[in-house]
């Protein structure tokens, strides 16, 4: 009983950003050159970097990024700059949105990742598409094993004959 309680709550309460994103989040220069991002991106296996200048967010580096605006260029990672290719002012969210407010924030503004910052505009950490499928995964989980638990289907049953005995003495 206390496990269908326990996975019914984990159900109810909505899960926010701040409950799945990525912290900390690793940073470049605007100076840097995209062979040492893409170095620290594969040090730390990640595939996004952020740029900040003076403990601001300015833009923000993917591997996408590079491949499409670096190696598909033919341009050479060693002397590219970080701010040649970075994406300026990237898309945030506040760590207490929902992830359904953020996925439809990442479908709006056609972005795959959300910087997430807080009220004072510091940088709390990263949020992806994949980071929301996996929680979803977490969601069909508990649901799953609530509606395959034999007690949850007893409670219900013993819900529904009691409103059926208590209908039947009021209204006879």
């Amino acid at each position: 009983m206390e496990n269908i309680l326990k996975n019914f709550s984990n159900i109810k309460n909505n899960i926010t950003v701040k409950d799945i994103m990525s912290n900390p989040v690793i940073g470049v220069s605007k100076d840097d050159t995209i062979h040492k991002a893409a170095k620290i991106m594969n040090e730390n296996s990640i595939s996004t970097v952020i740029v900040s200048e003076n403990n601001k967010l300015i833009g923000i580096v993917t591997e996408r990024d590079i491949v499409k605006k670096v190696i598909l260029s033919g341009k050479n990672p060693k002397k590219t700059k970080i701010s040649d290719i970075m994406t300026p002012n990237p898309v945030t969210v506040f760590p207490n949105v929902s992830i359904l407010m953020a996925s439809n924030l990442m479908k709006r503004k056609k972005v795959r990742k959300l910087i997430v910052v807080d009220l004072e505009d510091k940088i709390a950490g990263i949020v992806s598409q994949t980071d929301i499928i996996n929680s979803m995964n977490k969601i069909y989980g508990a649901y799953k094993s609530l509606l395959w638990d034999s007690r949850f289907y007893f409670i219900l049953f013993l819900l529904v004959t009691l409103f059926f005995l208590l209908n039947y003495i009021l209204f006879r």
